[in-house]
C-alpha cells in the first residue's frame, strides 16, 4: 500500500507541474467611500452559515480626524459593520470567542480595546495605554473561551483573562506582531527583534534582527506538530523554531513586502504567497519552487495585505489581496482533477510521524486522511488508514501501561517497597514485550526494567542480611539462619559473590550451636560428677599439649627452611585443634591442603580468576587479606607457604617488606605466622635477611 500512495503522490505532482496557473483574479472591491486606509484583513464563516465573509479594518479620515472602521464584504456587497468609537492612525483585530454566549466575536484594537458582535455591536471596551498595534487570541487554558494578549505602541504586552490584565510585559519599540506558538508560548514581534514566551508570562529567548522585520506569521512547515515562526527581514523571508534556531527560506529578486503561509497547490505541503517591490504576487510550492508569477497593481508606498482562505467554497485555498482601499480576491484553479492528493499528503505524513514513534500526531494525521477519503469514497485507502489508527491505538494503549507500570515501579523501589516495585516492573516488561514483537525498540525498555527487578531482589537480600546480622549480634541464632539462606538464595541467583558470605554465616552459626550443644552435654556430666570431668579435662588438655610439635607463642613469626610446607602444615593442624583459627596461603591446590586441615581457611598463590585463589603479584592485597584475618579473629595462626614465589613475581624486596609489614601486624594483633621457605630457592645474603626478620625454627 505504501507504494500505491507514493505513485499516487508522483501522479499529483506531475499534474501540479503540468497546470499553468494556481490563481486567478476573481473579485474586486473598491472601499474608498468607507475606508481610507487599509490595516488588516480576514476571511472565513463569520456568521456560521456556511457563506464566507471578508472583514477589512482600517482608517477613514472624516474632516481631519482619523477614526476606525469595520467593513464587511459578503455576497458580493460592502457594507459598514461597525465604527470605532476612538481617534487613532491604526487598527488591528481578529475574529475568537471573547465572551460566553455570544459565539464568534471580533475583536478590534485601536486606542483602545473593543469587542464587537458579528452582526457590529460593540459588547465590550478597555482602554489601554498606548495604541494598540497587535492582537493574538490564544485558548492556553482549554476552556473554549480565549484570553487575549495585545501589544501596543509603546512597548506594552498585556495578557487578559476575561478582558481583565492577568500581567502586564514590556518590550524596547512598538509591538508589531503576537503570534501563537506551541501548546503554551507566544511569539511577540517588534522592528528588530523576536521574543518567545510562555503563558505565564516566563521567556524562554529572544532574537535580535540587524535589518527591520516587515511582517510574520506562525505555520508547522516541518509537519512535526511544531509551529515555526516566518517573518521577513530585509530581502529575505525566515523561518525561527521554537527553540531559537534560524533557517532562510527564500530570497526572491526584489525586496518582498509581505507574505502568507498556507497549502494551496493541492500536495499537502506548505507553500509560500509573497508579494515584492516590483508589482507581483509570486507562488513558491512547498516554498521553495516557483509555480506561478503575475503582476498587481500597487499603489505608492502601498504595502501589500494577504491573507489565505478558502472564500470560493470549493474547498481550495484562496488568497485575498489587500491594498490601500481595495480588496482583490484571486481565486485557486489547480485542476480539481487532484482532490485526493490532499489525503495522501496526509496518509503519507501519517506514515512518516509513526515510523518516528510519534503516534498521537500520526494518530491525527490518518483520522484526517481516514475522513477525507471517506468523503472521496476512497474505500481501500479509508481502510488502510482505518488499520494504522487501530494499530497506533493498541499501540498508545499498551506504551500507556507499560510508561505507568513502569513510573509507578520507580516511585515503589524508591520508597523501599521493593516486592511491591518488582509486580510493577513485571507488568512493564509484559506490555515492552508485546511492544518490542512490533517494534524491537522498546526491547531495550524490557531488558531496563528485568535489571530493575533484579536490583529490588539485591535490595530485598541485603535486608535479609542485614536482618541476620541484627539476629547474629542478638544470639539469635534460628532467626539468624533463616534470613542468612533467604539472602543466600537470592544472591546465588543473582550470581552475586556474597552468597558465599552468607553461607559462612550459617556455617559459622552452626558451629558455634555445636559448641553449645557439646558445652550443654559437658554441663550434664558437670552436674553427675563435676570434679570429675574437671579433672578428665584438665588430663585432656595436658596430653593434648604434649602433642604439640612445637611452642609457639602469640605475636611470634617464625622461618621455616623446608623443601615441602610437613613442619609448617603439621603445626598448623595441631594449633587448630587447639582451637587456633587458620588461614594457608600457598602454592599447593587447595584440595590438596583441605585433606588435612578441614576447617581452615585455604588460599592458592594463583593469577587465575577463581574465589579461592589470590595473585602472587598482588603484594598489597595478601597483605591486606593476612591483616584482615589476624583483625577479626582472636586466636589466629597464619602460614605463608611459597614467599619466593611472590618474590619471583615481584621482587626480593619486596616479599621482605610483605615480612616486615607481618611481622608487625602479628605484634599488633597477637598473631602467629609461619613463613615456610624452600632453602634451594634462596641465595645466602636473602637467607640472613629473613633469619634477621623472623625466628628460625628447625624443622
Amino acid at each position: 500500500m505504501p507504494g500505491k500512495v507514493i505513485a499516487l503522490i508522483l501522479l499529483s505532482c506531475v499534474a501540479l507541474l503540468s497546470a499553468d496557473t494556481i490563481f486567478e483574479e476573481k473579485e474586486i472591491y473598491d472601499l474608498s467611500d468607507k475606508i481610507s486606509t487599509l490595516s488588516v484583513l480576514w476571511a472565513g464563516d463569520l456568521e456560521g452559515d456556511r457563506v464566507p465573509e471578508i472583514l477589512a479594518g482600517g482608517i477613514i479620515y472624516e474632516e481631519g480626524i482619523s477614526k476606525g472602521a469595520l467593513v464587511m464584504i459578503k455576497r458580493d456587497e460592502v457594507s459598514t459593520l461597525a465604527s470605532i468609537p476612538s481617534l487613532s492612525r491604526t487598527l488591528v483585530m481578529a475574529v475568537c470567542n471573547a465572551s460566553e454566549d455570544e459565539g464568534a466575536e471580533i475583536v478590534v484594537g485601536s486606542r483602545g480595546l473593543y469587542v464587537y458582535t458579528k452582526s457590529g455591536r460593540l459588547l465590550r471596551e478597555k482602554s489601554t495605554v498606548g495604541d494598540v498595534t497587535a492582537l493574538q487570541p490564544v485558548d492556553f487554558d482549554g476552556t473554549g473561551l480565549d484570553e487575549i494578549i495585545y501589544g501596543t505602541s509603546v512597548g506594552d504586552v498585556v495578557y487578559l483573562v476575561d478582558f481583565e490584565a492577568e500581567y502586564q510585559l514590556s518590550v524596547v519599540g512598538e509591538v508589531r506582531f503576537i503570534l501563537s506558538g506551541d501548546d503554551d508560548t507566544y511569539y511577540v514581534v517588534t522592528s528588530h527583534s523576536i521574543h518567545y514566551w510562555k503563558a505565564d508570562g516566563e521567556q524562554l529567548w529572544s532574537y535580535s534582527e540587524k535589518e527591520e522585520i516587515l511582517g510574520a506569521a506562525t505555520y508547522d512547515i516541518n509537519n512535526d506538530a511544531k509551529k515555526e515562526l516566518i517573518y521577513i527581514s530585509g530581502p529575505t523571508v525566515y523561518s525561527l523554531s521554537s527553540d531559537g534556531q534560524r533557517k532562510s527560506i527564500k530570497t526572491p529578486p526584489a525586496q518582498p513586502l509581505s507574505f502568507s503561509v498556507a497549502e494551496v497547490t493541492g500536495d499537502g505541503k506548505p507553500d509560500l504567497i509573497l508579494t515584492h517591490a516590483v508589482d507581483r504576487v509570486v507562488v513558491y510550492s512547498n516554498l521553495e519552487e516557483e509555480v506561478q508569477s503575475f503582476p498587481y497593481r500597487r499603489e505608492s508606498d502601498e504595502i501589500p495585505l494577504l491573507y489565505a482562505a478558502d472564500i470560493t467554497r470549493d474547498q481550495k485555498t484562496d488568497i485575498i489581496y489587500g491594498g490601500i482601499t481595495r480588496v482583490v480576491v484571486f481565486e485557486n484553479v489547480v485542476p480539481t482533477i487532484k482532490p485526493l492528493t490532499q489525503g495522501l499528503a496526509l496518509l503519507s505524513q501519517g506514515e512518516e510521524l509513526y515510523s518516528r514513534r510519534e503516534y498521537q500526531n500520526a494518530l491525527e494525521k490518518f483520522e484526517a486522511a481516514e475522513k477525507f477519503f471517506i468523503q472521496m469514497k476512497e474505500q481501500e485507502l479509508a481502510s488502510k488508514c482505518r488499520e494504522y489508527i487501530t494499530e497506533i491505538t493498541e499501540i498508545m494503549e499498551v506504551l500507556s501501561r507499560a510508561e505507568a507500570a513502569f513510573t509507578e515501579g520507580n516511585r515503589l523501589y524508591s520508597e523501599g517497597e521493593y516486592e511491591k516495585a518488582k509486580t510493577q516492573f513485571r507488568a512493564a516488561i509484559e506490555e515492552y514485550t508485546s511492544l518490542a514483537e512490533r517494534d524491537r525498540y522498546y526491547a531495550t525498555f524490557a531488558e531496563e526494567a528485568e535489571a530493575l527487578i533484579n536490583e529490588c531482589d539485591r535490595m530485598i537480600a541485603e535486608q535479609y542480611f542485614q536482618n541476620g546480622e541484627t539476629y547474629l549480634d542478638q544470639m539469635k541464632y534460628d532467626e539468624a539462619i533463616i534470613e542468612f539462606e533467604k539472602a543466600r538464595t537470592i544472591y546465588a541467583t543473582l550470581g552475586d559473590d556474597k552468597a558465599q558470605t552468607c553461607s559462612e554465616r550459617v556455617q559459622s552459626i552452626q558451629d558455634l550451636l555445636q559448641e553449645e550443644e557439646e558445652t550443654e552435654q559437658m554441663n550434664l556430666f558437670i552436674t553427675v560428677g563435676a570434679l570429675f570431668v574437671v579433672v578428665v579435662v584438665f588430663i585432656t588438655f595436658l596430653a593434648t599439649r604434649k602433642k604439640v610439635s612445637a611452642k609457639l607463642e602469640k605475636g611470634h613469626v617464625y622461618l621455616l627452611l623446608e623443601p615441602q610446607p610437613k613442619k609448617s602444615l603439621q603445626l598448623m593442624k595441631e594449633y587448630g585443634r587447639l582451637g587456633y583459627e587458620g588461614l594457608v596461603i600457598s602454592r599447593l591446590p587447595p584440595e590438596q591442603i583441605q585433606k588435612k586441615l578441614k576447617k581452615q581457611k585455604i588460599l592458592q598463590l594463583s593469577s587465575a580468576a577463581k574465589e579461592d585463589s589470590i595473585p602472587p603479584d598482588n603484594v598489597v592485597n595478601i597483605l591486606l587479606r593476612m591483616k584482615e584475618f589476624m583483625t577479626n579473629k582472636k586466636d589466629n595462626i597464619l602460614l605463608l607457604d611459597g614467599l619466593d614465589y611472590i618474590a619471583f613475581q615481584n621482587t626480593f624486596e619486596d616479599a621482605l617488606s610483605l615480612i616486615q609489614k607481618l611481622s608487625e601486624s602479628a605484634t599488633l594483633y597477637k598473631g602467629i605466622l609461619l613463613v615456610s621457605v624452600n632453602p634451594k630457592s634462596l641465595e645466602e645474603k636473602e637467607k640472613v635477611l629473613l633469619e634477621e626478620e623472623m625466628e628460625l625454627l628447625e624443622p
